[in-house]
């Protein structure tokens, strides 16, 4: 209980933020009973609305003044009374701490994204051969640097065919698009015995350094020094001693 009781609502916050810890935070949060009134006013504000996350991060972006917009139901008067005591004064300022945490992360993590960001150079392409002109057309578009043409490409051949080449491919779109979470699932389609294996391993590690996912990113760095492509194993090595993962 008392280890219970040291926890912050900055680092609940965060937890709630990620999701590889959101679930075991939600269970932290409806199990236990806090003593702080910051966090007390944090349970209020879910219960209120179904432990409904999106309008926590609504709240906390619009602030208290915009609070009663967000309600999924208005509140009865005295809880209404008793909200207000918690949130409109605590919850913000421990948002103010929250968020320049939060600001100071993004920026350190674009930073190391941008650092270590390797552009896929593609395959070449040759028209000649009349049974891959999908495959060609898609990765002109992806040289072209038309993603989200390329993109669309590489998934209507993966209808005929899917293996490890259309599966990076679509990721590296996926990563060029901004859209990580979407690029670590086709990562993950990718065998280790694959030609494209490091490749992946390696961009995977962005898109979770991209999603503050530092963790994730750690354990594929540890096992950097089994990949083939020395170029590639060099950068990780060096990433790995960011202070970042320290």
């Amino acid at each position: 209980m008392s280890e219970l009781n040291n926890i912050s609502l900055t680092k609940i916050l965060s937890d709630l933020k990620d999701l590889s810890t959101q679930d075991k935070t939600i269970k932290l949060l409806k199990n236990n009973t806090f003593k702080s009134e910051e966090i007390k006013g944090l349970i209020l504000f879910l219960e209120v609305n179904n432990w409904n996350l999106s309008l926590l991060n609504q709240f906390m972006d619009k602030g208290k003044d915009r609070a009663e917009l967000i309600f999924n139901k208005k509140p009865q008067q005295s809880l209404h009374k008793q909200w207000l005591k918690y949130a409109a004064i605590l919850i913000p300022l421990a948002f103010v701490s929250y968020y320049f945490l939060m600001e100071n992360n993004s920026s350190n993590n674009q930073t190391i994204y941008a650092n270590y960001y390797l552009k896929e150079a593609g395959l070449p392409v040759t028209m000649s051969i009349e049974s891959n002109k999908m495959f060609q057309e898609a990765m002109m578009a992806y040289k072209d640097n038309s993603y989200k043409e390329a993109k669309g490409g590489f998934i209507q051949l993966q209808k005929i065919v899917n293996n490890d080449t259309l599966n990076y491919y679509i990721g590296v779109c996926e990563l060029e698009l901004e859209n990580s979470t979407s690029a670590i699932n086709h990562f993950n389609k990718v065998p280790a015995n694959s030609f494209f294996y490091d490749k992946t391993q390696y961009r995977m590690v962005l898109c979770f350094v991209r999603l503050n996912n530092l963790m994730a990113a750690k354990n594929i760095l540890n096992n950097s020094s089994n990949w083939a492509d020395n170029q590639l194993k060099s950068k990780a090595n060096k990433l790995l001693n960011e202070p970042i993962f320290e």
